[in-house]
């Protein structure tokens, strides 16, 4: 999941914003999130041309079962697939 929020008007692109928020399953490696805030700071530099140092990102890293789909953890899920 991947949220952007933008503390300025429109036009107006001060260093506040944006801020993008990313939630994911933790257990990922340092690396491929480094990887993936990169990526996605490069790309909201590109669609909105803002400066680089006003691209804030930050990643929320949640435990398998607490993160449900369809009301089932995921942790469960998983352990049915191994």
């Amino acid at each position: 999941a991947i949220r952007a929020s933008f503390n300025s008007q429109p036009g107006d692109w001060g260093w506040h914003m944006p801020f993008i928020q990313v939630t994911m399953l933790t257990g990922h490696p340092q690396e491929l999130k480094h990887d993936l805030m990169r990526g996605i700071a490069d790309a909201t530099i590109k669609a909105m041309g803002c400066k680089p140092d006003s691209v804030r990102i930050t990643i929320n890293e949640v435990p398998a079962e607490d993160w449900s789909r369809g009301g089932e953890p995921i942790s469960a899920k998983m352990q049915r697939e191994e």
